[in-house]
């Protein structure tokens, strides 16, 4: 056993770190105005040092960074370390221990201070809070607007609302499921195309439940909506406000997802004279499927035009949604979409027609099994037996997918797929 040892130094003379290793990683022990192990701030350094940076690990504090807030340190995040970004006083004296280390001598609003998954200070940075939250944020970097994004996904689930946001490049797609295994969690898919970027963060507010319920909601250049949770239900009460307009250039929107999404900070884009805020909420054609006090449905639509090819996203013999591409090369997607769960694509010709074969469970919630296109007369030569139960649509209009964790019902134009079970 370890135990924690501190020491106090000035800012007026050079510091040193002294180090120990606890549990195969490595964690300061002390800070001196001595000679030590490593020379972490030369006096030399002080006209244009003045930020401290403070990574935390489990244990305690693991790496202490002298520099200067109009470098940009680009350093990858870790997963379990945290930095705490200081401003640097001149004479200041600083205290630091090895297990539970914290840092004495400052104000003890300091300590509330957020912390980050890589070094970052940016003071134009404007924080928006989502949840309360008793500790301080510990904020995760999400790169945005960047020329290699090709997507965005957000894992939610009932009890915490959005969990996370993941970025998806053309080298690195599904990465981001690895440590979302749980069963309920629902994978939001928002396709990015060439040229679209992420424009408007929105948030929209309810009381249910005798607590404020608060969905986050992207607007793209595009102008495509993306609501992060249940689309409204029949009767309920919402407001909405824009949280922020975005820079339309490759930025950082650091996000506090500890316990669900609780708060976000960026820099916001500037904003235009006599610019107006209004949001095009999804509207849907078809009505809300049934339900009962407690269920609530995701809601996902796209346009059926002008279609090059689909790939079904599909989980133990159920076809949970689809990823659509246009021939200009744009994509969208309906229902719920890993991409670690899409099967091989199949070409959409001229005039095609779009099966589904629909099944229900036990319980009679009913779901998508199998989708094939094809062109007509040939495609009922294709497909199994018709069933009453399976639903065609032809290439026009849009494709409306509403759905839960056990069922879903489709809608094109005046048509709907079998009803969803109270």
């Amino acid at each position: 056993m370890t135990e924690a040892s501190s020491g106090q130094v000035r800012t007026s003379s050079c510091i040193w770190a002294s180090y120990v290793t606890l549990h195969g990683e490595t964690y300061v022990s002390a800070l001196n105005n001595e000679p030590a192990e490593e020379l972490v701030y030369n006096t030399e350094m002080m006209s244009i040092v003045d930020v401290m940076y403070i990574a935390r690990g489990r244990l305690g504090v693991k790496k202490v960074v002298f520099a200067c807030l109009k470098e940009t340190l680009e350093i990858e995040s870790c997963p379990w370390d945290w930095r705490q970004t200081l401003s640097l006083v001149a004479n200041a004296l600083t205290a630091i221990g090895t297990q539970n280390s914290q840092l004495a001598d400052r104000p003890a609003w300091e300590f509330q201070l957020p912390l980050w998954s890589a070094p970052f200070y940016r003071p134009g940075l404007m924080r928006y809070s989502l949840y309360p939250s008793s500790g301080p944020a510990r904020y995760n970097r999400l790169t945005i607007n960047d020329t290699g994004t090709t997507g965005y996904s957000v894992a939610w689930n009932p009890a915490r609302r959005a969990l996370r946001i993941a970025r998806h490049t053309a080298v690195d797609e599904v990465s981001c499921y690895a440590n979302m295994g749980d069963d309920a969690t629902a994978w939001l898919h928002i396709p990015i195309s060439r040229g679209e970027l992420l424009a408007e963060l929105w948030r929209r507010d309810c009381y249910l439940y005798r607590r404020n319920i608060v969905d986050s909601i992207v607007v793209t250049t595009a102008g495509r909506v993306h609501v992060l949770g249940h689309h409204p239900t029949p009767g309920q009460a919402y407001t909405y406000s824009r949280v922020a307009k975005l820079r339309r250039q490759r930025d950082y929107l650091f996000i506090d997802d500890a316990a669900g999404i609780r708060e976000l900070a960026l820099t916001p884009g500037p904003e235009e004279a006599n610019e107006t805020r209004n949001l095009r909420k999804p509207a849907p054609e078809s009505c809300y499927p049934a339900i009962t006090s407690v269920k609530s449905y995701f809601y996902t639509f796209a346009p059926l035009e002008n279609l090059d090819l689909i790939k079904t996203c599909s989980f133990d013999g159920v076809v949970t949604g689809l990823l659509f591409q246009y021939h200009d090369g744009s994509r969208a997607s309906v229902g719920q979409v890993r991409l670690d769960w899409l099967g091989q694509e199949q070409q959409v010709p001229h005039k095609a027609t779009i099966g589904f074969a629909m099944s229900r469970t036990a319980d009679q919630c009913p779901y998508v099994g199998s989708v094939l296109v094809c062109v007509a007369p040939l495609a009922r030569n294709l497909l199994p037996a018709k069933s009453d139960l399976d639903f065609e649509v032809t290439c026009c209009g849009k494709l409306e997918w509403w759905f839960t964790r056990r069922q879903c019902q489709l809608a094109h134009g005046a048509y709907t797929s079998p009803s969803t079970r109270l």
